[in-house]
């Protein structure tokens, strides 16, 4: 039998005054008694109000509705782009050559068909010309030479004109995009200035479907930029239209003058295709835009640029001797 004088443990072990536990033979109502004694049932509901008063209450539910968390735009990297590029021949045959893209940069350009090779990308010149807005992605459809000797567009008619249709731009959030943000930009080689007496800095040229458009000051009128060009107010003139499928995505469409692939500052001033130095690559883009900040412009707002960051008209690089160039198609 245990010492009474042990104190004994709710499992029923009995612990001598040395300090090592044995294992008692105390009975199953000695081992409730114990429980009894230690306040096992009396601490349990004491435990169970303490907690419930730690517990903060639980709000009321609010009438507002929850603020939904901002996120940037992103352009939708999962679906493919389509392209199509078409013109008529000299002979009145219609050429249409087309391919899905996935976004790349120009090494991943491949070849879409004839002589053009193309590539789909995010971002362009009016991001580098630090002239995009904060909100929008830029997306750019650009296109090179397969073969530099030949022309871009085989066997173009004289008064050719080039249609070009990006479509399946698709982004994490609605957008949309203004067309008078869209412009043409067109790159020579360095060999083709010096054959037409040209600095080695005018090799960028730009077609701006806005009329007054300077990417924020950085692009010269007559100089290296035809504004307006895009705007479809003659036939002389490209056009562009931006349209939103039923899912979403947008489409672009654009359609140029073959002759507005020439040099401003280029002396041979003939529309012929072959008498003119055409460029080693262009592009087309446009700054899809969330629908939000769409509509704060489109409606007075907000005007972009702000007029804190309105710049003069004085481009990055002017060609010093270069003088403003009348062309045949009415640009200045």
């Amino acid at each position: 039998m245990p010492d009474p004088n042990d104190p004994v443990d709710v499992l029923g072990y009995a612990r001598p005054r040395g300090g090592v536990a044995r294992v008692s033979q105390t009975s199953e109502p000695q081992v409730k008694g114990a429980r009894r004694r230690l306040g096992v049932p009396t601490l349990l509901p004491i435990l169970l109000a303490t907690l419930a008063w730690a517990s903060p209450p639980t709000p009321p539910p609010s009438s507002t509705p929850p603020r939904p968390i901002a996120s940037i735009l992103l352009a939708d990297f999962d679906h493919p782009t389509h392209v199509v590029v078409s013109w008529k021949t000299r002979e009145g045959e219609d050429v249409s050559i087309e391919g899905d893209r996935s976004y790349s940069d120009d090494k991943g350009r491949t070849l879409l068909g004839r002589n053009v090779e193309c590539f789909v990308a995010v971002g362009g010149t009016r991001l580098t010309k630090g002239a995009g807005h904060p909100d929008g992605v830029i997306v750019r459809v650009g296109f090179y030479k397969h073969d530099a000797t030949r022309l871009f567009f085989d066997d173009i008619a004289e008064d050719g004109r080039v249609h070009i249709q990006l479509s399946g731009i698709h982004f994490n959030h609605p957008v949309g995009a203004r067309p008078d943000a869209v412009l043409q930009h067109l790159k020579f080689a360095k060999e083709q200035l010096e054959v037409c007496s040209l600095p080695t800095n005018a090799k960028d040229q730009y077609n701006t479907a806005g009329p007054t458009e300077t990417l924020n000051g950085r692009i010269t009128p007559g100089i290296d930029t035809r504004q307006g060009v895009l705007d479809g107010s003659s036939p002389e003139h490209g056009s562009v239209s931006i349209t939103t499928a039923d899912d979403g995505s947008l489409t672009l469409d654009c359609e140029f003058p073959y002759t507005l692939l020439r040099h401003l500052q280029d002396p041979w001033q003939s529309g012929v295709p072959g008498t003119f130095a055409e460029p080693i690559h262009f592009h087309v883009e446009l700054e899809a835009l969330p629908l939000e900040t769409l509509h704060r412009l489109e409606s007075g707002e907000e005007s972009w640029p702000p007029p804190s960051r309105q710049l003069d008209d004085t481009p990055d690089q002017v060609p010093p001797d270069a003088q403003p160039v009348k062309s045949d198609n009415g640009d200045s």
